[in-house]
């Protein structure tokens, strides 16, 4: 009997007992399929140095290529010094002339320790109305909405009007070099559009579970760490001196944190505040559309920083996250140095800010250096045709929500796709009250069970959508 043909009966019986299962829950059965699919998901511990993320691979390939796909279609890249592989999805469309659209998620997911969870982090939980494990919020949940997306529309017989590349990465919670490998492995990622990324982007609920806006990417900062140090010739701690590697190393951190970057702005920050003003009822929304309005009104700044959501798409921040000094408790220190990790403001160099950080320290005798070089990463333009599409996904479930964009402080691989020259936007389906159910690298992260069904219809909707655009 051939491995495809085993495939097919193992996946078959999947389906039947799927099924049956969905008549018990209330779930049709692509809404069960999909919850096992996310169910198996988290037993796959994939975080760095557990050699899972590859299993884990191969078991989406092996759904994949068994639903239909061609073996040539559905490819594992491995990075075997790293323990590490992503996935490659082709979804062949009828027009081979026209750019494709890539779909962006990942595998690995960061540490979680059963000691300090309610429930075992490994193991999906359903509970309350919500599904508990690792990764069901970052970015497991939306990697098994888009495999159940996919599947389901082979399934049926669907044919995009042009390539879908379902891109799958290893490794974007630590160093990224799958993503970064990729467009070596797959030229064809290079010519996209642009892509889709599910590991950015939000819909956002209110307390009474109502939506009010979706949040859709269109920049993120860059992520960058700096080490700053002292050195001293130490002594005996029976003979304190003035000048103490320690002492030194934090009054230059005390400096940092009293230090404010400059402001900046961009075409989505400009639109987030302005649509966003519409949102907020007093101070708040006033000082947004003042914001918007004018970028240097120093009363709307003041009153932005003190929103640490909002302060943080105005300019540059950076913050100490680790310390280390001294040799030995009867020591004066000889060395002390910390971490200040920073995520800088689309389009400002690195250079810039380790000027503006030895600048703030002034004349303090303290080294500072960055540990890595990132690779640039230039916004990408508001794109209508992005909106539009956006917009008919989420027509069944949340029809009539405004759609804004959004310039996250924090970082993805969707960084290297634009480094990379191709356009990319946040447009994750999920759906949760922020910031109060956003759990991801927390203890107890979870994902309602509506907003990840909703998801699905969200998923089709989208790629459908983006498949048969014309421009």
């Amino acid at each position: 009997m051939s491995m495809r043909l085993l495939l097919l009966l193992a996946l078959g019986l999947t389906s039947l007992f799927s099924s049956a299962r969905a008549t018990e829950d209330g779930h049709d059965q692509q809404d069960q399929a999909a919850l096992d699919l996310l169910a198996e998901a988290i037993q796959f511990e994939t975080v760095a140095g557990r050699s899972q993320v590859c299993p884990y691979a191969r078991t989406l390939k092996a759904r994949f290529f068994a639903a239909g796909f061609a073996e040539t279609d559905t490819q594992i890249f491995e990075l075997k010094e790293d323990d590490t592989c992503s996935l490659v999805v082709r979804y062949p469309g009828d027009d081979g002339e026209r750019s494709p659209v890539i779909f962006l998620a990942h595998m690995d997911v960061v540490e979680a320790l059963p000691q300090d969870w309610s429930y075992p982090p490994f193991e999906m939980t359903r509970e309350g109305g919500r599904l508990y494990g690792r990764g069901v919020l970052d970015n497991k949940g939306s990697v098994a909405a888009i495999t159940s997306t996919l599947l389901h529309l082979k399934a049926s017989g669907y044919r995009p009007a042009r390539d879908l590349y379902f891109v799958v990465t290893g490794d974007e919670e630590t160093t990224a070099k799958t993503t970064r490998l990729l467009f070596s492995q797959v030229p064809a990622l290079t010519t996209a559009d642009y892509a889709l990324n599910a590991d950015a982007g939000l819909g956002v609920l209110n307390a009474a579970r109502r939506p009010i806006y979706f949040q859709l990417q269109t920049a993120e900062k860059t992520y960058a760490t700096f080490e700053l140090t002292t050195t001293n010739p130490g002594g005996h701690s029976s003979l304190p001196r003035a000048d103490n590697a320690i002492y030194e190393l934090s009054n230059a951190l005390v400096r940092l944190q009293g230090f404010r970057f400059p402001v900046r702005s961009s075409e989505s920050t400009i639109a987030y505040f302005r649509a966003s003003s519409k949102l907020y009822s007093g101070a708040v929304g006033q000082h947004m559309a003042a914001f918007a309005e004018d970028p240097s009104d120093k009363v709307a700044i003041d009153f932005l920083d003190q929103m640490p959501g909002e302060a943080a798409m105005i300019r540059t921040t950076c913050v100490a996250t680790m310390l280390q000094g001294g040799h030995a408790e009867n020591a004066l220190p000889q060395t002390a140095s910390a971490m200040v990790n920073c995520r800088i403001f689309p389009g400002v160099s690195l250079a810039t800010v380790e000027t503006l950080i030895t600048a703030a320290i002034a004349d303090l005798d303290v080294s500072v250096r960055a540990l890595f070089q990132p690779s640039e990463n230039p916004p990408s333009d508001i794109n209508p045709a992005v909106i539009e599409a956006v917009s008919i996904a989420l027509e069944r479930d949340y029809a009539g929500i405004p759609i804004i964009p959004y310039v996250a402080p924090y970082s993805t691989d969707g960084a290297i796709f634009r480094a990379n020259g191709i356009p990319t936007y946040g447009v994750s389906g999920q759906f949760i009250v922020y910031p109060e159910e956003k759990r991801a690298h927390g203890k107890d992260e979870f994902l309602p069970v509506e907003s990840f069904l909703k998801s699905l219809h969200y998923w089709e909707a989208l790629i459908r959508a983006l498949s048969e655009q014309r421009k």
